[in-house]
């Protein structure tokens, strides 16, 4: 609700409709109805990340008074909000290990099972050197042996 006018913001309007807009604002406007249009709004978010309302307030480092007013209706959270949360979401599509807490049991058993593929393909590589070795060697003995037949 934009207070000095007592006329309700619409759900696409960023900034209130009588508000001066500079040129960098309305591309920060533009930019949070893209991020929303791709990924919802703020407690859409929340959702998709499974966060309580604390726990995604200390990942964004706001007081939660802020985002109980960003989320209440007609407010609105600054463009970087919406920014750090969508590329959060990306981090989370991309790995994610980024969404559990460092020392929990469940990014242990990550660790593990990555700690035993690593060690899984470095004894395969030691054992292709080896195998690789035993070719070459049998290699230059059957050579060794055939220049000695062709004598």
């Amino acid at each position: 609700m934009n207070i000095e006018t007592d006329r309700p913001l619409r759900f696409d309007q960023v900034t209130p409709p009588d508000k001066k807009k500079s040129p960098n604002r309305m591309r920060y406007d533009a930019e949070i109805r893209v991020i929303r249009a791709r990924v919802g709004n703020l407690e859409d978010i929340r959702a998709k990340l499974g966060l309580t309302r604390r726990k995604i307030c200390q990942l964004l480092l706001v007081d939660p008074s802020a985002w109980t007013r960003w989320t209440s209706s007609g407010g609105q959270a600054p463009p970087h909000i919406y920014r750090a949360l969508e590329w959060y979401l990306l981090l989370i599509e991309k790995d994610p290990r980024a969404l559990m807490p460092i020392g929990t049991w469940s990014s242990n058993l990550f660790e593990d099972r990555f700690q035993m593929l690593e060690t899984g393909i470095q004894q395969m590589a030691k054992a292709r050197a080896g195998l690789m070795a035993a070719v070459f060697l049998v290699g230059a003995i059957g050579g060794a042996i055939l220049m000695l037949v062709l004598r």
